[in-house]
């Protein structure tokens, strides 16, 4: 199954969280794209309301996941070896964990950013 992972290349949570998603990806290939070189995808995202400054979208088996509920699809059809296998399929393998582990990280991840002097993808 090829499963598509938009993110924010910029921020350094995501690219390495993207990076072992797909290191770690037994049995199907992962597309990583950076949401930075874009554009046009993110603002037909913004249009739906999605904002990619507040989660990363997954596409996979035909569906589109967003923010949590992203997560929960990769810790799902992640492999089951290795530390951080095991440790993010307990984290957001349960979508109510992930729901509740999700929105400090995001507003983590934007504070870091702003202290990195980032700007946001959508302005």
């Amino acid at each position: 199954m090829e499963i598509e992972v938009l993110y924010d290349g910029e921020c350094p949570f995501c690219a390495r969280f993207a990076d072992m998603v797909a290191i770690r990806r037994n049995g199907g290939d992962v597309q990583l794209v950076n949401a930075r070189e874009v554009p046009e995808r993110v603002r037909a995202l913004a249009e739906r309301g999605v904002s990619i400054d507040d989660g990363m979208v997954v596409t996979m088996g035909g569906r589109e996941y967003f923010g949590p509920d992203a997560m929960t699809a990769l810790a799902q059809a992640a492999d089951d070896g290795g530390v951080f296998s095991r440790l993010n399929r307990w984290v957001f393998g349960a979508r109510w964990r992930a729901r509740l582990f999700y929105p400090p990280m995001v507003l983590g991840r934007k504070l870091v950013l702003r202290m990195m002097g980032r700007r946001p993808i959508v302005s």
